[in-house]
C-alpha cells in the first residue's frame, strides 16, 4: 500500500461519512457524537484502571514469591545446619563412634 492509496481510501471514507451525517438531524448527530465520546472516555478509563490493577497484582505476586523463596531458602539453610550438626557430632565423640561402628553395639541378653 502506498501513500496515495491510503489517502484515496481516507477521502472516500470521509465522503461516505459526510453523506451519512447529512441525512441525520443536528440533534441526532449531537447525541451520536456525545455517545461515541462518552464511550471512548469510558473505554480509556476502564483500560487504565485494568492496567494499573494488573501491574499492582503482578508486583504483589512477585514480592510475595520473593519473600516465600527467601523463607524457603532460610528454612533449607536451617535444615542443612541442623543436619550437619546432628550428623557430624557423633564423629567427635570417640566412644559413640566406636559403638556405632560395631556390628552388634548392644550385647544380646540370653
Amino acid at each position: 500500500m502506498n501513500v496515495f492509496h491510503i489517502r484515496h481510501v481516507l477521502q472516500t471514507q470521509k465522503r461516505t461519512l459526510k453523506r451519512f451525517l447529512s441525512k441525520l438531524t443536528l440533534g441526532f448527530q449531537l447525541v451520536l457524537f456525545m455517545t461515541l465520546f462518552t464511550s471512548l472516555i469510558t473505554f480509556i478509563l476502564i483500560y487504565k484502571e485494568y492496567t494499573a490493577t494488573r501491574n499492582t497484582t503482578i508486583q504483589n505476586l512477585t514480592d510475595t514469591t520473593g519473600k516465600l523463596l527467601e523463607l524457603e531458602a532460610e528454612n533449607l539453610d536451617s535444615y542443612l545446619s541442623d543436619l550437619a550438626h546432628f550428623c557430624i557430632l557423633p564423629c567427635y565423640d570417640f566412644k559413640l563412634t566406636k559403638i556405632l561402628e560395631q556390628k552388634m553395639p548392644f550385647p544380646k541378653n540370653s
